[in-house]
């Protein structure tokens, strides 16, 4: 995996930086992003899109109204195929709620981790996650409140971090004899 953090001004609301991964991974790896610092006022988000083997491009978004001008921010991004002890997975989302179910149980409530990584409408959107239970989730994205609302999928990455269940498989054999 890849994990690192880099200052990202966006001068211009039209341009996307192009980012290659120190290393390429041997198919599109998970992708988490997001700003770390706060040195404007106004809100702002990391917008992802052609994300592959290789690298991303990225820009700084900002709520809509304001002029997309933004200074430099701090932006940390994790990329990984695999990782140990937790579940995740990219999936498309659109703004109704779904329900994402675990592929093993947690023995307490995870951490839910999630990233819009695609571009496919350019009406801001953001993530929201709900009902975090030790089984599943509730997801969906939601524009801001200044667009229409209506908005077509984007791909999400999330990342489910938390302590599984240990499962112990028994078996229980009937030979059929009296002994």
């Amino acid at each position: 995996g890849e994990s690192i953090s880099f200052r990202l001004r966006q001068n211009n609301p039209a341009i996307w930086r192009s980012f290659n991964f120190f290393n390429s991974f041997a198919t599109t790896p998970y992708f988490l992003s997001q700003v770390q610092s706060h040195r404007n006022w106004q809100p702002v988000q990391t917008d992802v899109r052609n994300l592959d083997s290789t690298g991303f491009e990225m820009q700084l978004e900002e709520t809509y109204n304001f002029d997309g001008v933004h200074p430099k921010e701090t932006v940390g991004f994790l990329a990984f195929e695999d990782w140990t002890d937790a579940e995740y997975d990219t999936i498309s989302v659109d703004t109704t709620w779904q329900t994402v179910n675990f592929n093993q149980e947690f023995s307490d409530v995870p951490e839910i981790l999630a990233s819009i990584n695609s571009e496919n409408e350019v009406d801001s959107v953001f993530v929201k996650v709900k009902d975090v239970t030790t089984t599943n989730f509730e997801i969906k994205i939601e524009e801001d409140p200044n667009f229409d609302g209506v908005h077509g999928t984007e791909e999400i990455t999330y990342l489910a971090l938390g302590e599984a269940v240990e499962t112990l498989n028994v078996a229980i054999v009937d030979t059929g004899s009296s002994g």
